[in-house]
C-alpha cells in the first residue's frame, strides 16, 4: 500500500529534480517553495498526498497541519553540493539576459567566491544542509548561523523518516521506494554538465565558512544515521 502523505524537503543540488520526477508518476503532489515573509499557504489537511519542493524542515505543516506525514530528503556531501551549485549558476548567470543577472567573478578564488555570495547575498552557499534542516532557510542572514542551528539541524534530522545520500543515489531510491511502497524510477532529470566553460571550479574556491557547519551535520549523517539506517 501507497504511503501517505509523503513530505519530500528538496535541498537544492542533491538529485531532488529526478527524484521529484519520479515521484509525481505516483503521487498527484503539489510543489511548494519557502514563501516570502507573510505569505500564508492554504492548508489541504485531507486530500494532499504528498508535498516536495524547496523548504525547510517543518514547513510542511502550513501545507498539512499537523496531518501524519512521511518526511524524507536527501543530503549530499557540502563541497560537491556547493560546487555543483556554483558550476549551475555560473552557466545560468552567465546565460541571464537581464540588467539583474549578478555580476560573476572574473578571477576566482576564495576570495572573489566570497565576495560574489555576499553581495548577491545567496544563502544557498551558507551552510545549505543546516539551514534547511534546522528551519533557518531564510530566517537567518548570510553568516549568522550558530551552533544552535547546527544541533537543531542534526536533532531535525534524526526526526526525518528516511535520509538519502546521492553518493549513493540508485541503491537509496530502492530502498526509498520499499519504504513508500512501490517501486521508484531512477531518472537523471536536470543533471548537466557545467564544467565545460568552468574549469576553475574546483574545491580550492570554497570558503570553509560556507561548508564547516554542513561538514559537521554530512559527518554526523554517515557516522549515525547510515549506520542506524542499516548502511556499512
Amino acid at each position: 500500500m501507497k504511503v501517505t502523505p509523503a513530505v519530500f524537503i528538496h535541498i537544492p543540488k542533491t538529485a531532488g529534480t529526478s527524484l521529484g520526477v519520479a515521484l509525481r508518476k505516483h503521487y498527484s503532489a503539489i510543489d511548494e517553495h519557502y514563501p516570502p515573509e507573510g505569505i500564508r499557504y492554504t492548508r489541504h489537511p485531507d486530500d494532499v498526498d504528498c508535498v516536495m519542493g524547496h523548504f525547510a524542515y517543518g514547513f510542511n505543516r502550513h501545507i498539512l497541519g499537523e496531518r501524519e506525514s512521511f518526511e524524507f530528503t536527501f543530503l549530499r556531501e557540502p563541497r560537491k553540493r556547493f560546487i555543483s551549485q556554483l558550476r549551475y549558476d555560473f552557466k545560468f548567470f552567465s546565460e541571464l539576459d537581464s540588467p539583474h543577472s549578478p555580476g560573476l567573478p572574473e578571477i576566482v578564488n576564495a576570495d572573489s567566491i566570497w565576495e560574489f555570495v555576499e553581495r548577491n547575498e545567496l544563502l544557498y552557499f551558507d551552510n545549505c544542509l543546516v539551514r534547511y534542516l534546522s528551519g533557518r532557510w531564510n530566517y537567518a542572514p548570510l553568516g549568522t548561523l550558530t551552533q544552535r542551528d547546527l544541533d537543531l539541524a542534526k536533532e531535525n534530522l534524526m526526526h526525518l523518516d528516511f535520509v538519502g545520500d546521492v553518493d549513493s543515489y540508485e541503491a537509496d531510491v530502492r530502498r526509498l521506494g520499499d519504504l513508500l511502497g512501490f517501486q521508484i524510477e531512477v531518472l537523471t532529470e536536470n543533471r548537466g554538465d557545467y564544467t565545460a566553460e568552468n574549469t576553475l571550479l574546483d574545491e580550492s574556491v570554497i570558503p570553509e565558512q560556507f561548508v564547516e557547519m554542513d561538514a559537521e551535520l554530512y559527518r554526523f549523517y554517515t557516522d549515525f544515521v547510515r549506520m542506524e539506517n542499516g548502511h556499512d
